[in-house]
């Protein structure tokens, strides 16, 4: 047997241990979600008495998993406080979020897969094990970054972004190997998104697909507005108002109306899969061919569904909070949607 042999049959025994300890981590993933917000919080409180020591402007947060710590055995996320020279900048502010205890059975199957090494003693080495292993591990990090965006959705869970970043800036909370590869957990700009503002955005997105994604939306009146085949995924609506607004094709996975009124608004075809409509008034929408999947409705929900569509809809938080962890699993939507970049 030579060493591709040797490795290709240590890799499909490794798969097997690796997958059972998979789901084993994203169950006490969202068992402990609430102690995750919590140390997050804690975390970042302690980053923002270190930018207030220190005198910086704070423009966005980055939290990255190194592979080299991966390899030295740490689990751990640097939370940084990244300057006006965004990814340039080469004196960020960093503390480190221990994430140790999350990671017990990546250490456990590391000791498993050692073992199961022996037979294959003088072709299969240590690295091909650190290589498995540190891989898992970052995407178990993206995992974490997966629940947090739900997580940090929660205004109460907010206060420490906000208060880092001032007010001027878009606050801005990424998830990570790099400043310039993260996924955008949190985005939240305080000046607001009249029409004008809205309408730049949406020339702009031609070239830059994802930068209506994690938007939130304050207190806009849109009225006669094209966001067709559009990527708003994680978009939140807050106290708008839609009228004659097509969203027809467009992507609003895991996105959130809060308080809206939507009148004469059509959302033919759209991707509404995870969505939330909380306390919103629905008038004459078109919603033919919008696909609905644990997409949650809290009081009213759209008159014009049919029958398909209406089994799709969640009514109790629980029976979303369940969801979020079946599609954590993989056995509801996609696993880890993808979040792309601003």
């Amino acid at each position: 047997m030579n060493r591709q042999q040797a490795v290709e049959q240590f890799q499909k025994k490794a798969e097997e241990i690796m997958e059972e300890m998979d789901g084993r981590f994203w169950d006490e993933l969202f068992t402990r979600r609430s102690e995750l917000a919590e140390r997050l919080e804690n975390s970042l409180k302690s980053l923002r008495e270190k930018v207030e020591i220190n005198g910086k402007e704070c423009r966005y947060i980055y939290s990255s998993f190194l592979w080299t710590d991966l390899l030295e055995g740490r689990y751990r996320a640097a939370l940084q406080a990244v300057g006006e020279d965004y990814i340039l900048d080469e004196e960020p502010l960093d503390i480190w979020m221990d994430l140790e205890d999350f990671f017990q059975g990546l250490n456990a199957s590391w000791k498993k897969l050692m073992e199961v090494k022996i037979p294959y003693a003088g072709k299969v080495n240590d690295w091909d094990i650190y290589y498995l292993i540190a891989e898992r591990a970052m995407y178990h990090f993206r995992e974490i970054g997966f629940l947090l965006r739900f997580l940090l959705r929660e205004k109460g869970k907010q206060k420490a972004i906000m208060e880092m970043i001032p007010e001027q800036f878009p606050r801005i909370f990424r998830w990570g190997e790099y400043r310039d590869q993260g996924e955008t957990l949190f985005y939240y700009d305080s000046q607001g998104m009249d029409e004008e503002r809205l309408g730049l955005l949406l020339k702009e997105n031609f070239s830059f697909p994802y930068i209506l994604q994690n938007r939130h939306f304050m207190n806009g009146k849109y009225k006669k507005l094209s966001i067709e085949n559009r990527n708003l995924q994680y978009a939140v609506f807050e106290n708008c108002s839609f009228t004659h607004v097509s969203f027809s094709g467009s992507s609003l996975w895991g996105g959130r109306f809060i308080n809206c009124r939507l009148k004469d608004c059509s959302f033919h075809g759209a991707e509404l899969a995870m969505a939330r409509f909380e306390n919103c008034i629905f008038q004459d929408n078109d919603w033919e061919e919008a696909r609905f999947f644990n997409t949650f409705c809290s009081k009213e929900e759209p008159e014009e569904l049919d029958k398909e569509q209406r089994a799709g809809i969640l009514r109790q938080e629980e029976e979303y909070d369940g969801a979020i962890f079946f599609c954590g699993t993989g056995q509801a939507g996609e696993r880890l949607h993808p979040s792309g970049r601003i």
